[in-house]
């Protein structure tokens, strides 16, 4: 698909959009649950492993471009709304009050799924959850760093000094560790798993096990797709395992040359 020619039809329709319906129509065509981009995306798993990276970057692009259009030519609208020469136009009222309905929306992320729409497939559910981490990703990760784990860490310190509480909480030995498991925590894993995947698909064998930590890989992938912690083995028990299968793999070589 030519993208820049996408962006070029997108952009012309944009620019002759004289309210808001009008723009909210473009939005459905390339933004919207079956647009253009959505289709894009939804095409991935179908193009071959050589192709996909560079259909989702350009969707990608596509979706960022024509947004940012959009906002502009919004912004456009509201301005002119606001420069009527009648103030006692009721227009202006109504213009005012529908561009600020959208901002709540959009700043409420109401603007990515109707709850009173039709019933949706799981590709469009998908799409939708990867709309809402790529929009919110970056500010909830701050969040996560900067203000959740550290205020944990720092009350269960306090805790500590005071004797409340030993810091190295443990249950049947285990080191108890925060993780995040809201709904956009586990998008972002499944997001993290799909890019595992991608990676795979694209990677030779040889190279893949030369560049990737692959003695750790499985507990990762457990990790990620939320399996009980007390089936995943700790690091101690993992190392104790590589290292009784490098004796077993030693001892069987030694046996193989006493033979020969």
């Amino acid at each position: 698909m030519d993208y820049e020619a996408a962006l070029e039809e997108a952009g012309a329709k944009i620019r002759v959009c004289e309210d808001s319906d009008a723009l909210k129509q473009v939005e459905r065509e390339y933004l919207g649950r079956k647009g253009t981009v959505a289709a894009l995306l939804a095409s991935i798993g179908k193009r071959p492993p050589e192709e996909r990276k560079a259909v989702g970057e350009g969707a990608n692009r596509l979706k960022q471009a024509v947004r940012e259009r959009i906002d502009a030519r919004a912004a456009e609208l509201a301005r002119q709304s606001l420069a009527l020469e009648r103030s006692g136009d009721l227009r202006l009222g109504f213009e005012v009050l529908t561009q600020l309905q959208e901002t709540i929306k959009r700043a409420l992320f109401q603007d990515l799924r109707d709850p009173n729409g039709p019933v949706r497939s799981a590709t469009e559910l998908v799409i939708e959850d990867r709309e809402l981490v790529n929009r919110i990703g970056s500010s909830f990760g701050r969040l996560q760093s900067e203000v959740v784990a550290p205020t944990v860490a720092r009350g269960l310190d306090v805790l500590n000094r005071r004797g409340a509480m030993d810091i190295e909480l443990k249950v049947d030995g285990r080191l108890i560790t925060l993780k995040h498991l809201s709904p956009l925590a586990r998008a972002q894993d499944m997001d993290d798993l799909a890019i595992l995947e991608r990676t795979i698909q694209v990677t030779p064998e040889e190279s893949f096990a030369l560049g990737v930590k692959v003695e750790d890989l499985g507990a990762w992938v457990a990790e990620k797709t939320g399996l009980d912690p007390r089936l995943i083995r700790d690091p101690a028990e993992r190392q104790k395992i590589q290292e009784q299968a490098a004796q077993l793999l030693d001892e069987s070589q030694k046996q193989q040359q006493a033979a020969a």
